[in-house]
């Protein structure tokens, strides 16, 4: 732990690794607002549902950060394409797999740039983006066009870009969703259900990783690990409760932060009780 957290009680401990979202808040006044900001959780999790214009954003966001613990971060997910909180304030966006096929590298991390510019416009710090698997489904598909391509190199090459673009106006990148979503089979939701990935040490190694390896070179701060089932790493747990995956990625070079994916998802263990994601 960091000198700053030395002799704080368990409980505080607990909150500041956590980051919680607020269905439905809007109203900086709310309980639930003035609840996490006294309780000094990690990060707070904003999504469309919590935005109505950029002055109710930047008052929420300030009644977060008032109280007497530290100020969590801000965090949301902006993909572009469908894969958007913000839609109402920041407009329509291509999707990731338009943006490979139609644009450079560098004129990706322009969008991605001009993106973080105003996501910091909003107060927030943290994206839950790019994704880096590698998917050839459907574009309606769970990841689908969310993803920049169905090839390791493409997928790789596109998701630094846009990492680099958001890094570069100073917001806080996430590598998602590690090991890699796009090996399962098409159609199976983790929002919903158990999902459960047959794909071969081989096959992860050659095809699903790559685009990770090639983040975590770039020094990408956040890796987000998925609640998929990968068999030959452990058959009872997701990758995001899998001491296994953790030393898969923790053998890839990441000592910094991993983060699991919505703890609300139906793929996730049902050992205890959330409202559907």
């Amino acid at each position: 732990l960091p000198p700053s957290c030395a002799g704080l009680p368990l409980r505080r401990l607990a909150a500041l690794v956590l980051v919680v979202g607020m269905p439905d808040v809007t109203d900086p006044a709310d309980p639930l607002v003035t609840e996490l900001s006294r309780l000094g959780v990690g990060g707070v999790f904003l999504t469309g549902y919590n935005v109505t214009s950029a002055t109710q954003v930047g008052a929420l966001v300030r009644a977060l950060r008032t109280g007497p613990a530290p100020a969590p971060l801000i965090t949301t997910d902006e993909e572009r394409g469908r894969g958007s909180s913000f839609r109402t304030l920041l407009g329509s966006s291509s999707s990731p797999r338009t943006m490979a096929a139609t644009l450079t590298p560098a004129q990706v991390r322009a969008d991605g740039r001009r993106l973080g510019r105003s996501l910091a416009d909003l107060d927030v710090d943290w994206d839950f983006a790019p994704l880096a698997d590698v998917d050839d489904g459907p574009a309606t598909g769970v990841i689908g066009d969310r993803a920049f391509g169905s090839m390791p190199d493409v997928a790789g090459r596109y998701a630094q870009a846009f990492a680099r673009g958001l890094r570069d106006a100073g917001i806080l990148a996430t590598a998602k969703h590690f090991p890699g979503h796009g090996a399962v089979p098409a159609g199976i939701d983790p929002h919903s259900r158990k999902v459960l990935s047959t794909a071969s040490p081989q096959q992860l190694r050659t095809r699903h990783l790559s685009p990770f390896e090639r983040l975590i070179a770039g020094d990408v701060p956040v890796v987000m690990l998925s609640h998929v089932t990968y068999g030959h790493l452990d058959r009872r747990r997701p990758a995001s409760m899998s001491p296994a995956a953790y030393r898969l990625l923790r053998d890839m070079g990441v000592d910094g932060v991993a983060i699991t994916h919505s703890v609300g998802m139906g793929a996730r263990p049902p050992r205890w009780k959330f409202p559907p994601h």
